[in-house]
């Protein structure tokens, strides 16, 4: 008896730590992961704030997604388009100050030298602008094709480029469009929308006889050709012809062109 009472005694602490161990498993198989991850990253320290490069890395990230012009594949055509024809409109009423601005500054020359200040624009300038016509008409283009083609927005934009060169010295206005006559034919040819600059230019007090000139010259030099040429071109020849003669009702000192 006494024996079996000692072997009693030894089994129940091994009973009660069993017992201990057991519940401190299931504590532990019972406590959620993202408490325990929760306790660990609170002892981890807080990340320093981005210095030097690392922030104007990350301030150049945040600009790139905010910016609106930034490619964005979700934008439509239409939306596409109608911002270039709205950036066009805001670049051709700009390169009209800056046009204006060239032709009638002054250049001042050494008061020794003799030479009087003139007004307008050098060779150099005037080929640039002559470039500026030949370059800037295809852009136009844009305005009458698409459905969302409107005439009349064509048109106004057609009126706000005449009036680029409008502002030109008559001297290198001249040279402007004995250079580009050609070139603003052909485009006539190729889109009667932009018979709206020829009259503009007709319709001006300050452009209007030479520019009647430059294209008088132009189409009396077609006239041999107006027999054989085809039904379009003959078309616009002689609407352009009617286009010169009507501007002598506005300005009667343009029939010694003629």
């Amino acid at each position: 008896m006494a024996a079996a009472a000692a072997a009693a005694s030894r089994a129940a602490p091994r009973q009660a730590e069993g017992g201990t161990v057991a519940e401190g498993a299931k504590q532990t198989a019972a406590t959620p992961p993202a408490a325990t991850a929760e306790g660990e990253e609170g002892k981890r320290p807080a990340k320093p704030p981005l210095e030097g490069e690392a922030a104007r890395r990350a301030a150049l990230v945040a600009v790139t997604k905010s910016d609106p012009f930034a490619s964005d594949s979700t934008k439509s055509a239409a939306d596409s388009t109608r911002e270039c024809k709205q950036l066009l409109k805001t670049m051709i009423l700009g390169v009209k100050t800056v046009v204006w601005s060239v032709s009638n500054s002054r250049m001042q020359p050494h008061p020794l030298a003799g030479v009087q200040a003139m007004k307008g624009m050098s060779e150099e300038e005037c080929l640039l602008v002559a470039r500026l016509v030949k370059n800037g008409l295809p852009c136009f283009v844009i305005y009458g094709t698409g459905p969302d083609a409107s005439p009349g927005e064509e048109k106004e934009v057609l009126d706000y480029f005449a009036g680029v060169f409008t502002v030109l010295d008559l001297r290198n206005f001249k040279q402007v469009f004995e250079l580009q006559m050609p070139t603003l034919y052909e485009r006539v040819r190729a889109n009667s929308s932009m018979l709206t600059i020829l009259q503009h230019f007709l319709a001006n007090s300050n452009v209007s006889r030479p520019f009647a000139e430059i294209l008088l010259s132009l189409l009396v030099g077609k006239l041999p050709e107006l027999s054989a040429a085809p039904e379009a071109e003959a078309a616009t020849l002689l609407r352009l012809f009617k286009l010169v003669f009507g501007s002598i009702t506005l300005f009667p000192e343009n029939e010694p062109v003629l």
